[in-house]
């Protein structure tokens, strides 16, 4: 399965195996409670316990690698542009 991972201004390709589709939603979900804390304010803050210093693509390798780690993340295509990304295509937005 091959996913997005958008940045501001551009884009990255991962591809994992064994994650089809229809599991790329609990994915997404798992990944946002494995990065993200509520603040009191009610924003959400990256947990300081995963001590990461620059939000970057190895966050999401990091993720796959630690929750699903039979897929095998891997970057395939580097600094895409945001509009060349398929719409159907999975995206996970950093």
């Amino acid at each position: 399965m091959i996913i997005a991972v958008v940045f501001d201004c551009y884009a990255k390709l991962i591809e994992c195996d064994n994650l089809d589709i229809t599991k790329f939603p609990r994915a997404l979900t798992d990944f946002t409670d494995w990065l993200y804390v509520e603040t009191k304010e009610g924003y959400l803050d990256i947990k300081e316990s995963l001590n990461i210093q620059v939000l970057d693509i190895t966050v999401v390798l990091r993720f796959f690698e630690e929750n699903y780690p039979e897929c095998n993340a891997r970057v395939v295509s580097d600094s895409l542009d945001v509009e060349d990304i398929e719409g159907d295509m999975p995206v996970i937005a950093i």
